[in-house]
């Protein structure tokens, strides 16, 4: 019995000699130095396919490779929850990570939203630039305080797209329902005359083609991956706003994780994200191209002096909405003006 003892225990000794060598080598191989595991799940409100989905799937690869396996995703495309629902499934841990928007959180993200006030910021990198400055001055406390913010992905910046009516002059947009997003957007088309439809990104194609609506804003990928091309027959290239998604990320989750770690996760998304920003600033002048080229869509933009009318008929709805933020106690008139410095207004 005694030798039978000694065998076994020596079997448990070699056993466990061996399962430390192994989480060792995980440990020493893989950046961060972790030898746990981590099974993290990651929520999109885009379809499965869509382009804006591909930085995930970079950033799980990303993660897989720096850590030798130690960080696995699960992404979920339009799949889990309602789109309005991912600020809570993060916050609560349901899901670790999503990829959501201010138009998705308009009273949660009130600040973030301003990036979709009319022709204050139209382009990917520019929205960039100001969402990085606004967080460094602290302008961005809905999100710090609830989440790790990881990073910012600028999106097409969104135009004005009509199933059968081009629109020349403002007065050409009166009594059309024009899907939006927000609110601020449903604001901007009725201060030119419009009025704002709130509708799901997944409704707009059967609604333009049944002439429930008469046209929506959005950006030049969506034509594309909705195929709303086959809905609307005039495109107006004229950027109104831009857009973000945000990557957040549930604060104890993050805490939880070695300064190693959180560093190894960080520059992981670093990396992806700049390569999105390039990839979108370059997609948005090939599908450009390729509407005006094959026909798909009538290209048009307005006249310079239309252009100004525009303006000058939505300058009202930025001050109002600062002002509205201020009542609120968020920083709407610092943040108002810091956008303006950074792009030159």
């Amino acid at each position: 019995m005694k030798k039978r003892f000694f065998v076994i225990l020596v079997f448990l000794m070699m056993f466990s000699l061996l399962a430390a060598c192994s989480s060792s080598s995980t440990s020493s191989s893989g950046e961060g130095g972790s030898s746990k595991s981590y099974n993290w799940t990651i929520t999109s409100s885009f379809p499965a396919g869509h382009n804006m989905n591909g930085v995930l799937h970079q950033l799980k690869d990303e993660l897989d490779q720096r850590t030798d396996g130690a960080i696995k995703m699960t992404i979920h495309e339009d799949t889990l929850g309602k789109p309005t629902e991912a600020w809570d499934m993060v916050k609560d841990n349901t899901v670790q990570m999503t990829y959501t928007a201010e138009g998705y959180n308009t009273s949660r993200m009130p600040v973030t939203n301003m990036i979709a006030l009319p022709f204050e910021v139209t382009d990917p990198g520019t929205t960039l630039e100001v969402l990085k400055k606004w967080e460094k001055e602290g302008h961005l406390a809905e999100l710090t305080d609830n989440f790790k913010v990881l990073g910012y992905v600028p999106i097409s910046a969104s135009h004005l797209f009509l199933r059968d009516k081009k629109v020349e002059k403002m007065e050409d947009l009166k009594g059309l329902k024009i899907r939006a997003v927000s609110s601020t957007q449903a604001e901007t088309l009725s201060a030119l005359g419009a009025s704002g439809v709130t509708i799901s990104g997944s409704e707009v194609y059967m609604s333009l083609d049944r002439g429930v609506i008469d046209g929506t804003l959005t950006g030049i990928d969506n034509i594309h991956d909705r195929k709303l091309y086959e809905t609307a027959d005039y495109a107006l290239k004229l950027p109104l706003y831009e857009a973000t998604f945000t990557l957040l990320m549930n604060k104890e989750t993050w805490d939880s994780l070695s300064p190693e770690l959180q560093e190894t996760v960080q520059k992981s998304v670093d990396k992806v994200t700049a390569a999105e920003l390039k990839r979108v600033e370059e997609m948005d002048k090939e599908l450009w191209d390729k509407l005006e080229k094959e026909g798909l869509m009538e290209v048009y933009t307005l006249s310079e002096e239309e252009q100004k009318r525009w303006h000058e008929a939505t300058k009202n709805v930025a001050e109002k909405h600062a002002e509205e933020l201020e009542k609120q106690g968020y920083p709407g008139k610092a943040a108002l003006k810091s956008m303006r410095e950074a792009t030159g207004q």
